[in-house]
């Protein structure tokens, strides 16, 4: 299923590349656009014959109100009586994804027990020197080089359903999903995926951004401080970012002051897009 708000310029592309998975049972996608004010909906009616001349099922829910939350849970009731077991795959509508992931995804989630997939994030090359540098050093932290991540793409099975009702508002759905399994629950497949949106460019935008991503986290844990047990991401040493830092002393510096800087803009309005 994919919440999809204003995203003419990408919801194309996502839906091709699942549209062209290879091995795959039928797939049933649910686009839910809530907010739209351009031609995302007519670019998701658009694709349906396509899907059905692949043996698979697109179908479009509409919104007038912007909201990912209401998207992903109104895409929850639609799901037909028969397929309310089968995994479930959710993706932004910006992701492109690799032709074997839904194979390898619908494979590690066949288990009686809860189970939580992704693949691989590949991180898109920019255009601009200060987000490449603050890109490299992104990869070589923790959470960077982390497996199973699943941001903008995550994967459960029937019983890892199970763990939650309906999803949260205002929060960071990937993070708590990725939070309400333990680390031996999650699976990352050799298959990748990447964002087909441009990364943001230049400083001022990486603080905006970063700063949305931190006050979204920092929301999971405070509506449900028991989730971050689960959270097996390690905190950086002082030993390994001296390290980091000798590596790379000008992206070392530009990474560190955008985190620095994000936190006085961790309770900005709006929505701040990009990756």
């Amino acid at each position: 299923m994919i919440p999809a708000s204003n995203e003419e310029g990408y919801l194309g592309s996502c839906l091709t590349s699942l549209c062209e998975q290879r091995d795959t049972p039928r797939l049933y996608v649910i686009v839910s656009a809530n907010g739209c004010t351009d031609s995302t909906v007519a670019i998701a009616h658009g694709q349906t014959a396509a899907f059905l001349a692949h043996g698979h099922m697109l179908v479009c829910l509409e919104n007038p109100v912007p909201d990912k939350a209401a998207a992903l849970n109104r895409a929850e009731a639609a799901i037909p009586p028969a397929l309310v077991s089968a995994p479930r795959i959710y993706l932004d509508a910006d992701i492109i994804c690799d032709p074997d992931i839904c194979s390898q995804l619908a494979r590690v989630l066949e288990t009686n027990q809860p189970a939580y997939a992704t693949g691989k994030v590949v991180v898109k090359r920019s255009s601009n020197a200060i987000t490449r540098k603050y890109a490299a050093v992104w990869t070589q932290t923790p959470f960077g080089r982390a497996a199973a991540l699943g941001t903008g793409l995550f994967a459960v099975n029937d019983a890892g359903r199970r763990r939650w009702r309906d999803f949260p508002p205002m929060i960071s759905d990937d993070t708590f999903v990725r939070w309400s399994f333990a680390p031996h629950e999650r699976i990352e497949v050799p298959a990748t995926f990447r964002w087909c949106r441009d990364p943001v460019s230049g400083l001022a935008a990486l603080i905006r951004v970063r700063g949305r991503q931190d006050r979204l986290v920092q929301q999971v844990r405070t509506n449900f401080p028991e989730l971050e047990r689960n959270e097996d991401v390690p905190r950086p040493t002082f030993s390994s970012l001296a390290r980091l830092a000798i590596r790379q002393p000008f992206g070392f510096l530009v990474y560190y002051t955008i985190c620095l800087a994000a936190r006085f803009h961790r309770n900005g309005r709006g929505w701040a897009r990009g990756q």
